[in-house]
């Protein structure tokens, strides 16, 4: 299991692989009930909203300049920016009796506030070190920097780039998804997240389209459905690439012990929905396949 996948599951549960099969079987509860109509009908409103602020990013980006502002920074401001461009303003604006008393707070507090410093990164590291054959420790290393930094949407325009010229590359594709889900992680709940969502989805879409068999695309699009919320029915889908999935593990014949953990999170959602007996016949198929696995034990203990 490559480690790309393997980031998935700790985004989802902030944890390990553990953490996330244990996340997933807390936090899912069975979708209510809606009709095929109601469904569809949420459906096409979410991706509605997520085509039009497409729109709206699109048109920010292509906007020109107009000739009374400054042109647009190569990257994103550090707080250490802002932090110096407030402190000015402030001080063009000391006559005035409310901004001037701001300008000493503002003073005071920068006394006690330690240098932002920084990123000991460049953009270029960081893409050369993603594209290696980096642990799943290296890598989320890496992406946690990323997203600390702020600099998280300049990482994922380098890999929509690297995606549109390389449109045959499944790898880089999944990459590609992998970068938007990382991107969620920053956002709130709303329809920015589900258009983030959305994109990622197509993105392994796309990686599945060039590569049926592709293990790191159908594991990460199987994972991130099973976290939307219940009321989009996105679960069901979630079920069958786990399904999809661990068809083709078997019928590959490896034993690559990452392919354990698509019978843990189809086992979950099985238990999710209500039925146990189902969740019961996962876990002891995967067994089967991987009998010293303890995640799969431990299900079936806890559920005779």
């Amino acid at each position: 299991m490559k480690t790309s996948a393997i980031l998935v599951l700790a985004m989802v549960a902030s944890a390990g692989v553990s953490g996330a099969v244990i996340f997933l079987t807390s936090a899912l509860a069975p979708p209510p009930a809606q009709s095929g109509e109601e469904l569809a009908s949420l459906s096409a409103q979410v991706a509605e909203v997520g085509r039009r602020l497409e729109e709206i990013e699109r048109s920010t980006r292509s906007r020109p300049q107009s000739r009374d502002l400054p042109p647009l920074a190569s990257r994103a401001p550090s707080e250490g920016d802002i932090r110096a461009m407030v402190t000015e303003w402030l001080e063009s604006h000391r006559n005035d009796e409310l901004v001037g008393s701001a300008v000493l707070a503002a003073k005071k507090d920068g006394d006690r506030t330690e240098t932002i410093q920084e990123p000991d990164w460049t953009l270029e590291e960081a893409l050369t070190a993603l594209a290696g054959d980096l642990s799943y420790q290296e890598q989320e290393a890496w992406w946690a920097r990323i997203r600390e930094s702020g600099r998280i949407d300049e990482v994922i325009e380098a890999f929509e780039a690297n995606a549109e010229s390389s449109p045959n590359d499944p790898d880089v594709q999944n990459a590609l998804g992998v970068a938007y889900i990382q991107k969620l992680q920053t956002i709130d709940d709303g329809p920015i997240k589900g258009m983030w969502a959305n994109k990622a989805d197509k993105a392994f879409d796309a990686a599945l389209a060039l590569d049926e068999n592709h293990w790191d695309a159908r594991f990460t699009k199987a994972t991130a459905l099973a976290f939307w919320p219940p009321i989009f029915g996105k679960q069901a889908e979630s079920v069958k690439q786990f399904e999809i999935l661990i068809d083709q593990q078997e019928g590959s014949g490896q034993r690559n012990p990452g392919y354990s953990q698509s019978y843990v999170f189809l086992g979950n959602l099985y238990q999710q929905q209500g039925d146990v007996a189902k969740a019961r016949e996962i876990w002891r198929r995967g067994l089967s396949q991987f009998p010293e696995d303890p995640q799969l034990q431990e299900a079936l203990t806890a559920n005779r």
